[in-house]
């Protein structure tokens, strides 16, 4: 996973909202991690953390890469695979594990 440092921190707040202790669970770390974007353009990142994370009910500790810029937390093919997540861009439709198809807010 990757996601800006302003998209990180909105979902610490939301986070928080749920009544988790961000301040407990989530864990900073420097770090050295290099990203190529499909545009070719490349950058480095110096920081990373583990953010709970909430998916078919399971809550898991996922490591998340702080890059630059606005960009959305995003997840990667591995990490979707693993939880069984399935997306259908043309309808905005996702599922998980093979359940019902829910409508992407």
């Amino acid at each position: 996973m990757l996601g800006s440092r302003k998209m990180v921190g909105n979902y610490n707040k939301l986070l928080e909202v749920l009544g988790v202790n961000i301040h407990k669970e989530v864990e900073v770390f420097k770090c050295q991690k290099g990203f190529k974007y499909g545009n070719s353009q490349k950058e480095i990142t110096n920081m990373c953390c583990l953010i709970p994370t909430y998916v078919g009910g399971q809550r898991r500790k996922m490591l998340c890469y702080i890059i630059g810029g606005n960009a959305p937390i995003l997840m990667g093919r591995p990490f979707m695979r693993e939880f069984g997540i399935v997306v259908d861009y043309d309808n905005n439709m996702v599922r998980y594990r093979g359940g019902e198809w829910q409508e992407v807010e």
